[in-house]
């Protein structure tokens, strides 16, 4: 209990010391060295050495003591290097809740040197930690996506720390990105398709008109709403009213009301289908989740912006 309550008080002074930060980088003033377990025995078996050398006057120990010392800092000023001049940023601030996509970051190495075995670890151990090689410039590292709920959460505290060359030193810096991600939920199929969905519910019609362009035979899947009933009856089929729009492209609003259901849950995520499928067909669209819309857009920007949405419906 007590080291629980230890490490909180600990990762909240981490937490706050890093808002000084504006960015996620890691340089000369937030690195942290300290020897491993090996390190500390190496340093005890030189202080012992060079007490003994010293009092017994051995020449061969003394040189001996020196190379070991050398190589001692030298691991410390390799250790060092191989964390500074790194960058964290974040990839795609938004995933599907399914757990099968990773969360991405942006590692960006400005350096001219390879960074070699570098380790990510989450103070919880949630997320999956390898051990990777930084090449010089941007790299993508993925992650083992813990959030499997559909909300806007905080990037995790992370702790990148290298040991190497030799093992005796250890580099740590710690991270969190100020941006947040979304989690949005898994895609539903309850309509076939985008068609199937404006043949069931009503389409946005506010902002364009639309001319009587004559009539066609009707045939399963089209709107009842629009059968010429006079000529249908006079010819003993059934005929549908045809119009013609006058705005350039028809503009598709997802309607949360419009879903005939009552699960709130599957209700997100039949809109999440339906916006993939209009994104797909370079469709004009938005949503309406109760009291809150989107503006209307037809791209991928404008697509996230609306499963941001639905990520931190209420």
């Amino acid at each position: 209990m007590i080291s629980k309550a230890l490490n909180h008080f600990y990762f909240k002074i981490i937490r706050k010391k890093l808002k000084q930060y504006p960015d996620p980088s890691i340089n000369r003033k937030n690195i942290y060295i300290f020897p491993t377990k090996d390190g500390f025995q190496l340093g005890l078996f030189l202080i012992t050495a060079l007490i003994a050398s010293t009092i017994y006057q051995i020449n061969l120990g003394l040189i001996i003591l020196v190379t070991l010392s050398v190589l001692f800092f030298l691991s410390i000023l390799i250790t060092y290097e191989n964390l500074n001049h790194i960058q964290i940023k974040d990839y795609e601030n938004i995933i599907d809740s399914n757990g099968k996509e990773p969360l991405k970051l942006i590692i960006n190495n400005s350096s001219k040197q390879k960074k070699i075995n570098l380790d990510i670890i989450d103070n919880k151990d949630v997320l999956k930690s390898e051990t990777f090689n930084l090449n010089t410039g941007a790299n993508i590292i993925s992650f083992t996506n813990p959030f499997l709920k559909r909300g806007c959460y905080d990037y995790p505290l992370l702790k990148i720390q290298t040991i190497f060359p030799f093992g005796i030193t250890k580099a740590w810096n710690w991270f969190q990105l100020k941006e947040r991600f979304y989690v949005y939920p898994s895609p539903i199929m309850y309509f076939k398709d985008l068609n199937h969905f404006l043949v069931e519910t009503l389409k946005y019609k506010s902002d364009f008109s639309e001319d009587f362009d004559g009539i066609d035979q009707f045939q399963e899947g089209m709107s009842e709403s629009k059968i010429a009933w006079k000529i249908s009856n006079s010819k003993d089929q059934l005929y549908i009213k045809k119009f013609d729009s006058k705005s350039e492209s028809k503009k598709i609003l997802i309607d949360y009301n419009q879903i005939p259901i009552q699960d709130h849950e599957k209700k997100l995520g039949i809109m999440v289908f339906l916006l993939k499928e209009c994104l797909q067909q370079n469709k004009i669209f938005a949503i309406k989740i109760k009291d809150q819309s989107s503006d209307f857009g037809d791209n991928k920007k404008h697509f996230e912006h609306c499963l941001k949405l639905i990520a931190e419906a209420d």
